[in-house]
């Protein structure tokens, strides 16, 4: 019977190599945690949206900041330009919940994080706590971007590593060979005054 030493070389077997990559439905089941320890925390899917905001004392799995993401605008040269919200297309099944007085299913994707405005077409992520990578593309976007999430983590440093921080950095990389005007925007929905339980509800004041 082979062994590993037979098929592979010391140095093979010794490589740390580049975590898993998933794409496609391989996305659906990823929350990856963000936020210090016991500070609860926000997990970062793998289509790049934030999910899982569990920051209000209890639990909260499935919850969804309404009309929390980030969007990206790009022009190369004098063309058209091309807006994208930075997450991939939302996965099946499309059947939705609604919330209030409606219950049930048949209520379609929400639009609170951005799901009716157009995604980047495709994502890839890699994790390996407590760093995650989302690389999102778009055959329309002249533009490679790479979404980079942590929070400190420094192993005998539980002060700094307590800290109630996400860091969320977007790279951007120009594939073309012409100057590319950018913009980026990230909107984030206050929760100040929320339960930590039920629906997220703004409030609205008359001006």
């Amino acid at each position: 019977m082979a062994t590993p030493s037979d098929v592979y070389s010391p140095e093979e077997l010794r490589a740390a190599g580049r975590p898993a990559a998933y794409e496609g439905e391989g996305l659906r089941e990823i929350a990856f945690p963000l936020g210090g320890i016991g500070t609860g925390c926000v997990s970062l899917s793998g289509r790049g949206s934030l999910v899982d905001w569990e920051i209000f004392n209890r639990p909260n799995k499935g919850s969804r900041m309404p009309h929390t993401f980030c969007t990206l605008w790009a022009q190369v040269g004098q063309g058209r330009p091309v807006a994208r919200v930075l997450q991939a297309p939302a996965e099946p099944p499309f059947s939705g919940a609604g919330g209030g007085q409606y219950t049930g299913l048949g209520f379609g994707v929400g639009r609170e994080d951005g799901s009716g405005l157009p995604p980047m077409r495709a994502a890839r992520f890699r994790g390996e706590f407590p760093f995650a990578e989302v690389e999102l593309s778009d055959p329309a976007l002249p533009l490679g971007v790479t979404l980079e999430a942590y929070s400190p983590f420094i192993p005998l440093n539980a002060d700094d590593s307590g800290l109630p921080i996400a860091v969320l950095r977007y790279h951007l990389r120009n594939d073309g060979d012409e100057p590319v005007r950018v913009s980026l925007a990230a909107n984030l929905w206050n929760p100040i005054g929320y339960p930590g339980e039920g629906p997220f509800q703004g409030e609205f004041l008359g001006g």
